[in-house]
């Protein structure tokens, strides 16, 4: 695992127990590594290195804060937009830090912050919206260095995961690709959820547990089921002893992000 992903979860996992504001990481410093993992995809035209952000920056205004995004580190080439869902009693600040590590710093990746309390959701639509207009501020911001396409990626940890269910079973929302972590179980459960997601265009779903007990058995069967809809699916245990992304667990899902971004714009796994 790089350094600096390492760094930043000791700093989520300090924020978990006093709840204060993540610090920024350092730069990141490149290793070699025998694991699969997303990079940067050559494009044709290279644009002037981004610069004069910060890692992690806020989306909207004075009146209210929509969302966070982190932006990758020395961007020269467009990047694809992904949407991080946090969990209950969690903070989009978290999401955002926790999926960079798994994404190895590739796309930019919008976190919604969900209700008013920062900590929970409300309705699917009112997520939908608030994505919506946090879409176009950072299309905005970073004029050329964001996919047209997108958001193609979909992820929720815990709530988030459920969340992100609804989003894809009563919105128009459509991604082909999501990951779902610790969460969701109910919602999939339901008779005719599968093969609506088919229906509405998913077309990979990577299912993570970081426990051990009703999360693998609730998600075998998903798994089962989503497969007898049509979708391809991949489960991973990362972790077995807390409910929460944290190292282990990080490096086990990023492994699994190559499968899940195959085909998609700006991904590619590690040559």
């Amino acid at each position: 695992m790089r350094p600096w992903i390492t760094v930043m979860l000791a700093l989520i996992a300090c924020q978990r127990a006093s709840a204060v504001q993540v610090d920024p990481p350092p730069a990141v410093v490149t290793t070699q590594t025998t694991t699969p993992h997303l990079v940067e995809v050559p494009d044709a035209s290279t644009l002037a290195p981004l610069t004069g952000h910060e890692w992690l920056e806020p989306v909207g205004d004075d009146a209210r804060e929509l969302a966070k995004v982190s932006i990758p580190e020395n961007v020269t080439t467009r990047r694809p937009l992904m949407i991080a869902l946090h969990g209950a009693a969690d903070r989009s600040e978290w999401a955002c830090a926790e999926w960079r590590g798994i994404t190895h710093d590739v796309p930019f990746i919008v976190c919604p912050r969900g209700d008013r309390t920062g900590m929970y959701w409300g309705t699917p639509q009112s997520t939908l919206d608030d994505i919506r207009l946090a879409n176009i501020e950072v299309h905005s911001r970073f004029d050329g260095y964001v996919h047209e396409r997108g958001p193609e990626v979909l992820a929720g940890f815990s709530m988030g995961a459920s969340q992100a269910v609804g989003l894809l079973t009563t919105t128009d929302l459509r991604v082909p690709s999501v990951a779902l972590v610790e969460g969701g179980y109910d919602s999939l459960a339901i008779e005719g959820i599968p093969a609506l997601l088919a229906t509405r265009g998913v077309k990979r779903v990577l299912l993570g547990c970081t426990t051990l007990g009703r999360c693998p058995k609730s998600y075998s069967d998903a798994k089962r089921d989503l497969e007898r809809s049509g979708i391809d699916v991949h489960f991973v245990q990362a972790g077995s002893a807390a409910h929460g992304l944290y190292a282990d667990s990080i490096e086990a899902l990023a492994k699994e992000m190559p499968w899940l971004t195959t085909g998609l714009e700006g991904f590619a796994p590690d040559p």
